[in-house]
């Protein structure tokens, strides 16, 4: 991988389909990767190519004896389209996964370290609205918060 994959930012897709990656994803993306099913049925992952191919080996290297391995392959290679950015580096999301993965207009991608989650607005907002709440929440249950001020004086009216 050559540049990390960090932040979150909103996009549009275009009438058919398209999404512009944004130039600070694009280092650590690459000329070519790979999309498919995120881990969780609302989302779309996006893997540089070398990324991709290690997460591949390990699928692919499972006891396909057991149906568990088996679904789990049949859920990420039989979602999985590789991606060559046209001029305007625009890539394609197809209908069939953004019907099931609930894409619509509104998307927010999110730079996850080696990888980029492509998100429908609304989900993404329900999903890390839950992820800070749990943050917060832990940190106030610890007591591992940094802060050495009650949470409420520093809030700005």
């Amino acid at each position: 991988m050559t540049g990390l994959l960090l932040g979150q930012s909103e996009h549009s897709l275009d009438a058919k389909g398209r999404l512009i990656v944004p130039i600070r994803l694009r280092e650590g993306l690459g000329s070519k990767f790979v999309m498919c099913n995120g881990h969780a049925n609302n989302y779309i992952e996006i893997y540089p190519i070398e990324e991709w191919i290690e997460f591949a080996k390990d699928i692919a290297t499972k006891d396909m004896t057991k149906l568990e391995n088996r679904r789990k392959k049949a859920y990420f290679f039989g979602s999985s389209y590789t991606l060559e950015p046209d001029g305007q580096y625009r890539i394609v999301i197809p209908q069939k996964i953004r019907d099931e993965m609930h894409i619509d207009k509104e998307v927010v991608l999110v730079g996850m370290y080696n990888t980029v989650e492509l998100w429908s607005k609304s989900e993404w907002e329900k999903h890390y609205s839950i992820s800070v709440g749990m943050h917060d929440s832990k940190e106030e249950e610890s007591g591992s918060s940094d802060e050495t001020e009650p949470l409420d004086e520093n809030i700005s009216q």
